[in-house]
């Protein structure tokens, strides 16, 4: 769920994905980076479960 800021006057950098405040040096895309580093972490589940749970060959087949 998106969270928009309550504050109309705010000027601080908010999230693309999930609206909240965060810092653009830690960033990237507009993103924070609890957003980049949970849409890794799904990735990352998704391509092990196409590999039966086998992370070790997930790795090597995704170039991680």
């Amino acid at each position: 769920m998106k969270r928009i800021c309550q504050n109309d006057e705010c000027e601080e950098a908010h999230c693309k994905t999930c609206g909240h405040h965060y810092d653009p040096a830690c960033g990237r895309g507009g993103e924070c980076d609890g957003c980049i580093i949970e849409r890794s972490m799904e990735r990352s589940e998704r391509e092990t479960a196409a590999y039966g749970g086998n992370y070790e060959k997930a790795n090597k087949e995704g170039g991680w």
